[in-house]
């Protein structure tokens, strides 16, 4: 009796389970929202909830949602989630009514990231063709993609849990026309390795440390490369940074050739080919380039730097008749910058665009670094020569007069001395255009050039000046005419009937006053124009 009492109580516990998990009139509609590793919707993935008697399934919608109609919200299930043929997640139990069962459910699928890099991680490669390939999903998954900038493709909603996949990568090299290939890996893909997935290409780094002949880095220079033989332009180029570096980066294994190049001229080549099958670094280069420094001084062997003002000169330095450097300063030490110390060079220095230098600088002088060179720059004396001008125009002339000398650009105003004299002191002794200055009037201008420590003579313009004086009945009369300047009387000429010369003024506006038989029957201006002209009639 007590057996079948206790077959009786399992049969009815059996019932009631199955009453509780049966549809019935509380069936209602219950939703499941499925997510992706990564917390986003999964649509197209098969939720299962399975009990004793059927699996009922759903397919998550475009928002991941997966909706159940007539259901019991009461039941106990096993939840399955399928997604393209594999298992990504599991309850059991799960009771939509119990609040430890997860409504909102994340998944084993992964937005699987794989990155391709250079030999030993040195560089990501971009523009690399990346394969994932597994045959255990449904449908099969075949899919490509190119690496970023960062060397990586990242491939969406690929199911986990342990699933084999398969992945390589294909580079096609631009330069060298090359595909390279990677072999073939295996991955079994979960939350562990989902974003950290690498190849490395048998692509190789060239790294080049150049210095110069002191052993210090050089920066700016340009090395050329080639593959297997120098033939045409390069196929590579690269320009050496602040720490002399110059890096070809994604090389092919093979042999290479490379030069490096400053301004046209080879400093350095390699022989024979270097083999590339590994990262390599290079040890520093020397290079025969040395940075040349010219120190200017003058005629007087004094340092320009010394000079109370700066000037700014132009050297160019020329191989035979080629310009190989041009610089500008202005002080009297140049800095040339690096120059290929093996061979001579022309020096020449400019002011102005006038030569005040030219010399040949040896090699054996520039890889001392520094060259000195004596320039044209010194002291001048120019003296004024007033002799012959009218009356006392010369001693005027001499004490007022002022001097201002071009030289392109450059422009220097000096007043004379007593003696009608100038000296300039530290000044570039070039060709200049002058003009001689009284009371603001130009009366006189030219060129010259100066020499160390001589003198040069200039002189104002001289015109003569026709003079006639006519009566008020349009009559000839002689006479005195007498000449004043700023109120000083300079001196006086007599005219004929027939007129007279004034001789030796400068182009200046003067008084006059005309004397008929010792009485003042005429005054009046001569101005600039009219000396200029050469004529003068007066009414006396």
């Amino acid at each position: 009796m007590r057996g079948i009492a206790l077959a009786i109580t399992a049969v009815l516990a059996i019932l009631a389970w199955i009453l509780l998990n049966t549809q019935t009139a509380e069936a209602a509609q219950i939703t499941i929202t499925v997510q992706d590793f990564h917390g986003n919707p999964l649509p197209g993935a098969y939720v299962c909830l399975k009990n004793a008697t059927a699996c009922y399934q759903s397919i998550t919608n475009n928002n991941g949602v997966a909706t159940f109609n007539d259901m019991n919200p009461k039941g106990v299930y096993e939840l399955n989630v399928t997604y393209r043929g594999v298992m990504v997640r599991q309850f059991n139990p799960w009771n939509y009514s119990d609040s430890t069962s997860p409504k909102t459910i994340k998944t084993g699928v992964f937005n699987v990231k794989v990155c391709v890099v250079s030999w030993d991680g040195v560089q990501p490669v971009q523009g690399a063709t990346v394969e994932v390939r597994s045959d255990v999903t449904d449908p099969d998954v075949n899919v490509e993609q190119q690496t970023g900038s960062d060397g990586c493709a990242t491939f969406p909603r690929l199911p986990g849990n342990g699933t084999l996949y398969v992945y390589n990568s294909t580079y096609s090299h631009q330069v060298f026309q090359l595909q390279i290939k990677s072999s073939e890996n295996t991955v079994n893909l979960d939350e562990t390795n989902y974003n950290n997935i690498a190849i490395t290409l048998p692509l190789y780094r060239l790294r080049l440390t150049l210095q110069d002949r002191e052993g210090r880095p050089v920066q700016g220079v340009q090395t050329l490369l080639w593959r297997e033989e120098r033939s045409g332009q390069p196929q590579m180029t690269a320009t050496s940074g602040s720490d002399g570096v110059v890096v070809f980066s994604l090389l092919p294994q093979g042999r290479y050739i490379y030069e490096v190049v400053y301004k046209e001229d080879t400093v350095y080549a390699v022989d024979p080919p270097e083999l590339v099958a590994a990262n390599r670094d290079r040890g520093p280069i020397r290079l025969p380039l040395t940075r040349l420094t010219v120190e200017v001084y003058d005629l007087k062997n004094k340092p320009l730097t010394a000079y109370s003002r700066s000037y700014q000169l132009a050297a160019r330095l020329y191989v035979d008749a080629r310009l190989y450097l041009e610089v500008s300063e202005g002080s009297g030490v140049i800095s040339m910058g690096y120059v290929y110390d093996e061979r001579d060079y022309r020096l020449t220095l400019l002011f102005e665009g006038q030569e005040v230098a030219s010399s040949i600088l040896q090699s054996d002088d520039i890889q001392t670094g520094r060259v000195r060179v004596q320039a044209r720059f010194g002291d001048f004396t120019i003296t004024l020569d007033s002799s012959g001008f009218f009356g006392n125009l010369p001693r005027i002339i001499a004490q007022k007069s002022i001097i201002r000398l071009s030289a392109g650009g450059y422009q220097l105003t000096e007043p004379f001395n007593s003696g009608g004299a100038v000296t300039l002191r530290d000044q570039p002794i070039v060709r200049y255009s002058y003009t001689i200055i009284l009371d603001g009037a130009v009366i006189g201008e030219g060129e010259l050039t100066p020499t160390h420590g001589a003198s040069s003579t200039v002189r104002p313009n001289s015109h003569t000046v026709s003079a006639r004086a006519l009566s008020l009945d349009e009559k000839p009369v002689a006479g005195v005419i007498k000449i004043f300047y700023g109120g000083e009387a300079l001196g006086t000429v007599d005219i004929a009937r027939e007129g007279g010369r004034i001789e030796g003024l400068a182009k200046l506006s003067y008084r006059y006053s005309f004397t008929y038989m010792g009485v003042e029957v005429a005054s009046g201006n001569l101005d600039a124009e009219a000396v200029g002209a050469g004529e003068l009639f007066l009414r006396a």
